[in-house]
């Protein structure tokens, strides 16, 4: 009776020790994973990036990597874009003290371009086309990346529009 106890111990020793060490195996994955990168992420390891706006869509959130940090852009319809208009028909100046001022919080009503975390500045947002909720805190911000009933807002990296249908980020203007 006591090498059945034996086996029976040693048995479950074992599958404790394979357990430990799978989920250790998957903390370390996890621990030097870069990140989500759907088929709708470009990934460019340089300082300025282009990214052409005939991809960027209304309904969905297109995403390109810049130093390390994930930045979306996103089309304003017609209605939105109507909306900002009425507040004020001047284009913002191009840093990004003036643009945390703006109505619009963009160089141009059309296109919204943000760094893709929220409030808790590790999770990235959700857009269901027509607000961003941080995936963490379930915080909401509009189009304008305005925290809904609140004053957080949205970073915005450095980027300007270039000729040709082109967005550049990672410069406020061409050099």
């Amino acid at each position: 009776m006591t090498d059945k106890r034996l086996l029976y111990r040693v048995i479950l020793k074992l599958l404790a020790a394979a357990g430990i060490i799978a989920l250790l195996s998957v903390f370390l994955n996890a621990a030097f994973n870069s990140g989500p990168e759907g088929e709708n992420t470009q990934v460019v390891r340089n300082e300025v990036i282009t990214l052409k706006l005939a991809q960027v869509t209304a309904r969905e959130a297109t995403h390109v990597m810049w130093n390390g940090q994930r930045v979306g852009v996103i089309k304003r319809e017609g209605a939105s874009q109507m909306q900002l208009l009425s507040a004020t028909s001047q284009k913002a100046m191009t840093n990004e003290a003036a643009l945390d001022q703006h109505p619009w919080r963009s160089l141009d009503v059309s296109y919204f371009v943000y760094l893709d975390k929220g409030d808790s500045g590790h999770c990235p947002l959700f857009f269901n086309g027509s607000v961003f909720k941080d995936t963490c805190t379930g915080t909401r911000f509009d189009l304008a990346g305005r925290q809904m009933g609140g004053a957080q807002l949205l970073a915005i990296p450095p980027h300007y529009y270039a000729q040709a249908g082109q967005l550049v980020v990672g410069r406020w203007a061409a050099e």
